[in-house]
């Protein structure tokens, strides 16, 4: 009897349970180091690789010398010591699946990354007369213990997050009327114009988010593309370009937003994190990071998450 022939694809393995038994293994891994750094960050756990620390814990800084850096990593390289802090006693509890190997079991592949993510988009919506696509008309940063400006949202993830420092927000206005007018509105910026700072548009709708890195503070630095800083309040009725590793040391980091025509339609605005810098976000976002040039981690040099601004275009 003539045997028939099977193709390559035909001869697959179809064992049930295993895609099941995959996806449970890296969900788990996954749940295991967001538990291991929501522990670090309550006290409850030291990270012995020195990346992640406690809420609060400030790096002293005179805000214009380089700062203290930490040690950072993705998960997929953190070593054996970061794993025992678990009390597992073996990383491959922290382990990836890879290809399923003969037998049917799933060989470790490096650490699982978590990641989380955070937006404005269907937040807050507005519909008035002077703003009928509910755009978001302006930025705002919020530090410390303090709340949102009147008729703003915070965005809730904490831009130290897993680092110590200040607690940092991103936060944002659709209304038109609930808009803080920035140092862009200064006179000598402004120079006699009604809606224009040193040739960029500032009256909204938001088109574009970036953030720098610098290794000193204090000192003015160039805005860039058509951009203006995502300010914050000084608490004396005016502004700060606030330094958004504030307390956590590493890097000067400095966000700027953008709301010239030339910069595209308006955008919904995100925040993305992680253990890996190779988060990322839901299909439709846009990372800033330093593949298109308009970004950076906003944790660099202070350890603790990958933390990313994101947008999307509308």
């Amino acid at each position: 009897m003539a045997l028939s022939s099977c193709s390559k694809d035909e001869l697959q393995d179809v064992t049930p349970g295993k895609d099941n038994q995959a996806s449970s293994s890296i969900s788990q891994a996954r749940a295991a180091w967001g538990k291991f750094v929501n522990d670090v960050r309550l006290g409850t756990l030291v990270d012995p690789e020195g990346q992640y620390v406690k809420d609060g814990t400030i790096v002293p800084s005179d805000g214009v010398s380089p700062r203290q850096h930490r040690p950072k990593f993705d998960v997929q390289r953190r070593d054996l010591k970061s794993f025992t802090a678990f009390g597992f006693g073996s990383e491959q509890h922290l382990m990836l699946p890879e290809e399923p190997v003969d037998g049917g079991s799933y060989g470790g592949g490096g650490s699982a990354p978590y990641q989380g993510f955070i937006s404005s988009e269907n937040v807050a919506a507005y519909s008035g007369s002077d703003n009928p696509a509910g755009h978001i008309y302006d930025l705002k940063i919020t530090k410390g213990g303090d709340g949102p400006l009147d008729g703003y949202t915070k965005i809730d993830v904490d831009l130290n997050r897993g680092s110590g420092g200040q607690y940092i927000y991103l936060t944002f206005t659709r209304n038109p009327s609930k808009v803080q007018k920035g140092s862009e509105w200064d006179n000598y910026c402004m120079n006699g114009s009604f809606n224009t700072c040193n040739g960029r548009q500032v009256v909204g709708p938001v088109r574009a988010i970036w953030s720098q890195a610098y290794s000193s503070g204090g000192a003015f630095y160039s805005w860039p593309g058509f951009t203006f800083p995502t300010w914050a309040p000084n608490g004396l009725g005016g502004w700060k370009q606030p330094d958004l590793n504030d307390g956590a040391g590493g890097e000067y980091i400095y966000g700027y937003q953008s709301k010239d025509a030339r910069d595209g339609n308006p955008i919904e605005v995100g925040v993305l994190y992680g253990s890996s810098s190779s988060v990322a976000p839901p299909a439709g976002w846009v990372k800033v990071d330093a593949s298109n040039g308009q970004g950076v981690d906003l944790n660099k040099g202070a350890g603790g998450d990958y933390v990313y601004f994101c947008y999307k275009r509308r």
